[in-house]
């Protein structure tokens, strides 16, 4: 991991999650069969292996599901990964994850891509993927202070006929910008929150 780059400073990926740098996202009885609460926090090298059954079982299209993570997990802190566990005992399994990338180098007004959220297919519709969004943005916000930066806008693409979009509206305000065609599997929208800094805490 860099130590320095320029005038940004890059925290060791290990001194970040030494930290205790995770959320605590409380939904009461709307998570009853999944538990009392969720807890989103930076990924670590040990979750890597049920992120990669996530992956698989989110994008059955995609291959290779862990060299992927992997490669992106090493790039912190340009790309940033948030795993959702039920809870924090050794044994809850990671049932979601979502990467965030910083765009166009490490500027003072920080422009993200959330490029990847994924959630089991049995935790889905839960809330999960909400407070994914919501309690890794504020995480990352805290990242990018670090680096003396502060967050601009939030890109996002999707499939067009993605019912995600209304997610992402929601948690994001996000709005659709245009319409990329055959992108890879069928039509993408990308989507754009627009001084999202100022809106999410």
């Amino acid at each position: 991991m860099c130590s320095s780059f320029i005038s940004i400073k890059c925290p060791d990926y290990a001194q970040v999650l030494a930290q205790g740098r995770y959320a605590e996202y409380w939904y009461g009885c709307s998570l009853i069969e999944l538990g009392d609460k969720v807890i989103i926090r930076l990924m670590q090298e040990g979750d890597l292996s049920e992120a990669a059954l996530v992956h698989q079982a989110a994008f059955t299209r995609q291959r290779h599901s862990l060299e992927w993570l992997q490669c992106n997990l090493k790039a912190f802190p340009r790309y940033m990964i948030y795993v959702a566990k039920l809870d924090e005992q050794p044994e809850s399994k990671v049932v979601g994850y979502i990467i965030w990338v910083q765009k166009s180098g490490f500027r003072p007004e920080a422009v993200l891509e959330l490029e990847q959220l994924a959630v089991l297919p049995e935790c889905q519709g839960q809330g999960v993927a909400k407070a994914l969004i919501l309690e890794s943005l504020s995480l990352v916000k805290q990242q990018l202070a670090e680096q003396d930066s502060v967050l601009k806008h939030v890109l996002v693409t999707t499939r067009a006929d993605n019912f995600a979009q209304q997610l992402y509206k929601k948690t994001l305000g996000a709005e659709v910008e245009s319409t990329i065609s055959n992108l890879y599997s069928a039509d993408e929208v990308l989507m754009i929150a627009r001084n999202v800094g100022d809106t999410i805490q």
